[in-house]
């Protein structure tokens, strides 16, 4: 078959030859063969024999632009936010058909030479940071003419995520590990303190964006450390932990601060989904790039 179809390797061949002319003759070649390899008996039992010709330009071409769409959708779904659209120039497209000289392995190797000039690159230049979320991504033959150039223009700058710090502070080590667990997974930065001056140590070493402070501690009490990290902090956002009630003095400070207060035991989602004006997150929650 592949002696058949010898002058038209390749699509610049200068010998043309018609479809049905070359379907005739592959079929031709196709049931010789199968005539001489098995026996009568099991030819006759045979219903049909399906010849398959070659892919020609035409078909190479409109493969191409599938492989291209598929590319782009794979952008929309794994980038999302960060997507960018696709652009390739019929000069890039002719470049990538003509790498295509082989019939026996047509569209297969379509796939590898788009694979190698376009989604290897494109790859690399997403991993480098190179395109901007919403850009045009425009693929042109090279000066050379011998490779693919690529460049990305327009989109808007990527906001790198702000990281935000929460203190965490109760005698209690378990519910430490599980708030800093839950709080982790969320994209905040986590610091625990069982006392009030291992507070003062953490506090010392990164500033906290927020604090969740337990009612009752070794060395004092959370109102007055809550107290204390506000005059330092203004900005500090607060919230009690608390298993028992709290004195009548402690709830009128607590309330005149809008320090809101977590009975416990308390389930995360009762903390990240409080209102942004009680929750000691939800107000940073946009800052850590949280939902």
């Amino acid at each position: 078959m592949m002696s058949e179809l010898q002058p038209s390797f390749g699509f610049h061949s200068g010998q043309i030859r018609k479809p049905a002319e070359m379907a005739a003759r592959i079929e031709s070649v196709g049931l010789h063969a199968v005539q001489k390899h098995f026996s009568p008996e099991f030819v006759n039992r045979i219903d049909a024999v399906v010849t398959y010709r070659p892919l020609d330009a035409i078909s190479i071409v409109a493969i191409l632009d599938q492989h291209i769409v598929e590319l782009q959708h794979h952008v929309n779904t794994r980038l999302g936010g960060r997507a960018f659209e696709i652009q390739v120039a019929p000069t890039a497209r002719y470049f990538m058909i003509d790498k295509v000289t082989s019939l026996e392995y047509g569209a297969r190797e379509l796939r590898r030479v788009v694979h190698r000039h376009l989604t290897q690159p494109l790859a690399a230049m997403v991993a480098n940071g190179e395109i901007s979320p919403g850009a045009t991504l425009t693929v042109e033959l090279g000066e050379d003419g011998e490779s693919l150039e690529l460049s990305a223009e327009g989109g808007v700058a990527v906001v790198e995520k702000e990281i935000v710090h929460v203190l965490v502070v109760d005698d209690n080590a378990d519910l430490l590990r599980w708030i800093r667990r839950v709080l982790t997974e969320r994209g905040f930065e986590v610091a625990v303190a069982s006392t009030v001056e291992e507070a003062g140590e953490r506090v010392t070493a990164q500033v906290a964006d927020s604090a969740i402070l337990g009612y009752l501690l070794p060395d004092g009490d959370g109102v007055s450390l809550a107290q204390a990290l506000i005059e330092d902090l203004p900005d500090l956002a607060v919230a009690m932990m608390s298993g028992m009630e709290l004195d009548e003095a402690d709830w009128m400070v607590l309330r005149s601060k809008d320090i809101p207060i977590l009975t416990k035991p308390f389930l995360a989602d009762e903390l990240i989904a409080m209102p942004d004006s009680q929750s000691p997150v939800g107000p940073l929650r946009a800052r850590a790039g949280g939902g």
